[in-house]
């Protein structure tokens, strides 16, 4: 989002909203509201939505050594035992890290609260770019660290991947949080330290008493004073990855339903534009070399000297412009290689990036690798075209980060041994 984004958290009584700019560490303006239509946000503004951390749960599932992708198809009825409900009432998000060790997380939300939120925003015409829980919001934290907020009710838990978090239902009191306990106790990987923000020295004190329970399971804490409210410290953390965007499956699109495809340049027609034009320059530098070639061959020891101004010695013209000339037709043909190597790879692209998700922005190729900038919609659609490419070509993403609305990223391709 360059140029900022409107803020707004979906509580079970208020919605609380606020405008950032890029860059600035306060925000424009803030304020709440009891409906998310009220929020004074305009048409088109890019949206970061953050839902109650209740209606959420998440859950880790092992995947299996073979059919992976056959078995992610099917998560939903993988948790249809840990559901209230039937799996078509629920909307699915695996959360994935690129080091997990076969285990994933899957947040489940009940549809009809989400269908609900997003057939209001969609009233207002909003750039929703991301739509997470208030837990998730949370930077994962440090290796081996988690965060705890009891500033507010319930309280917020961020754990690291793939403990990702929950929101603790319940009160807080001078006794460890039954809930936080049971979360600690069940985690296969529990952290060696907790840091606890809290508001207060009331808050603090509560705190203190939860060390000898937390010190018998071998964690440690760390307690952080913070004054602002809740809200304030939420709407002001960095915008989380698009790991956790709850933009997915069927939800995808949502955001961009009502963007005109104009707005894109198809990929294709720039891939095709650049193939003619190398295809236009290796012709006219095969005319030329062959055209200077005769040149030479008949004027000989006049043409060299003339060509060649530099050269002292001059023993056989004939012998010498012959060399001269086979110098010269290798880096034809070697150019002649580099544009078909070039024109291949760009085959393979075209055929990868539909022009409705990719925007090509440059290219670059030095013989052997075939380098190009590309904005794309989202990191999975950046994903799925690595993939897709790497069945050809050995892929490198050298770059990738989410600017706007779209993912900036660079990415290197070069032809398998």
């Amino acid at each position: 989002m360059r140029n900022g984004h409107w803020w707004i958290y979906i509580t079970q009584s208020t919605v609380y909203w606020s405008q950032w700019i890029r860059g600035d560490s306060l925000p424009v303006k803030s304020g709440t509201c009891e409906d998310p239509l009220d929020v004074p946000a305009p048409p088109g503004a890019n949206i970061i939505v953050c839902l109650a951390g209740e209606n959420i749960r998440t859950f880790q599932v092992d995947m299996p050594a073979k059919n992976r992708q056959k078995f992610l198809k099917s998560i939903a009825y993988t948790l249809e035992d840990k559901l209230l409900h039937g799996p078509e009432d629920y909307h699915f998000v695996r959360i994935v890290k690129e080091h997990d060790s076969g285990r994933i997380v899957v947040a489940v939300m009940a549809k009809k609260i989400f269908d609900r939120i997003l057939e209001k925003t969609s009233e207002k015409q909003w750039q929703i770019n991301l739509m997470t829980a208030d837990y998730l919001y949370i930077p994962e934290p440090a290796a081996n660290q988690w965060i705890l907020d009891v500033t507010g009710s319930p309280l917020l838990l961020r754990g690291n991947y793939p403990d990702s978090g929950s929101a603790l239902a319940g009160e807080m009191t001078a006794s460890l949080h039954p809930a936080l306990r049971l979360v600690l106790e069940k985690s296969s990987f529990p952290p060696k330290k907790l840091q606890i923000r809290v508001s207060d020295e009331t808050q603090t004190e509560k705190i203190r008493g939860w060390q000898t329970a937390l010190s018998d399971l071998g964690i440690q804490i760390e307690i952080v004073t913070d004054g602002k409210s809740r809200i304030d410290w939420l709407s002001g953390l960095s915008v989380p990855e698009m790991d956790v965007n709850f933009l997915t499956g069927q939800y995808k699109t949502a955001s961009n339903k009502k963007n005109p495809l104009s707005r894109y340049i198809p990929a294709t027609a720039m891939a095709f534009i650049v193939v003619l034009l190398l295809l236009a320059q290796v012709i006219l530098d095969k005319n030329r070399v062959e055209k200077e070639y005769d040149y030479l061959r008949a004027e000989q020891e006049a043409t060299y000297r003339e060509l060649f101004p530099q050269a002292r010695n001059l023993v056989d013209p004939r012998f010498q412009m012959e060399q001269a000339l086979t110098r010269m037709q290798a880096s034809a043909v070697q150019d002649q290689t580099v544009a078909m190597e070039f024109l291949s790879q760009m085959e393979t692209l075209s055929r990868y990036i539909e022009p409705g998700t990719g925007n090509i922005q440059s290219i670059e190729f030095d013989g052997t690798k075939f380098i190009f900038e590309i904005n794309i919609q989202n990191y999975e659609l950046l994903e799925d075209l690595q993939q897709r490419l790497g069945s050809e070509m050995k892929v490198t993403v050298e770059k990738a980060e989410l600017q706007g609305q779209q993912v900036q990223s660079r990415i290197a391709l070069e032809a398998r041994s």
